[in-house]
C-alpha cells in the first residue's frame, strides 16, 4: 500500500478537524488508547478523539515513519502542559485505504497520566493521579 492514506490520516490528525478525520476512517474504525480500558469504536467518536488529543498535545511532531502493505507505524513526540510525550501510533487500513484501527502506545507515565486528566472529564471517566514512589 502506497503511503498516501497514511499522509491523509497523518495530515487529518494534525488539523485537529473531526470532521476531516471522520473522512479517512473507516466506519467501524477502532482506537485502542492506552488510556482506557475498553476501545473507541465507530468512525463518530475515534474522530472525536483524535481531535481532542490533536488539540490537548502540544507542539505535536511526526518523526519516523514505517510503512508496511496494509499498516504503517508513526513515531509522535509533544508536550501535555509542562509534561513531554512519546508516542507510536500502529496504524491499519482497510482496502479502500481508509483507517481501520489505531493503537496508540506512550510513555512516559507521567506525560499519559496529563493526556488522561486533560480528557477525562470530556469521555466521562475519573481523572488518573500520578502516585509518587514510596
Amino acid at each position: 500500500m502506497a503511503d498516501e492514506p497514511l499522509t491523509a490520516f497523518l495530515d487529518a490528525v494534525h488539523s485537529t478537524d473531526p470532521e476531516r478525520m471522520r473522512e479517512v476512517l473507516a466506519a467501524d474504525a477502532v482506537l485502542h488508547s492506552p488510556i482506557l480500558a475498553d476501545p473507541i469504536v465507530g468512525a463518530g467518536p475515534v474522530a472525536g478523539v483524535l481531535g481532542l488529543i490533536g488539540g490537548i498535545v502540544d507542539d505535536l511532531a511526526f518523526g519516523e515513519v514505517l510503512v508496511g502493505e496494509n499498516h504503517s507505524a508513526v513515531h509522535l513526540t509533544g508536550k501535555v502542559g509542562t509534561q513531554p510525550i512519546e508516542a507510536i501510533d500502529y496504524v491499519a487500513f482497510d482496502e479502500a485505504g481508509r483507517v481501520r484501527s489505531v493503537t496508540v502506545l506512550a510513555r512516559p507515565l507521567d506525560g499519559v497520566v496529563a493526556l488522561q486528566n486533560r480528557l477525562a472529564p470530556t469521555l466521562g471517566t475519573p481523572a488518573l493521579p500520578l502516585v509518587a514512589a514510596a
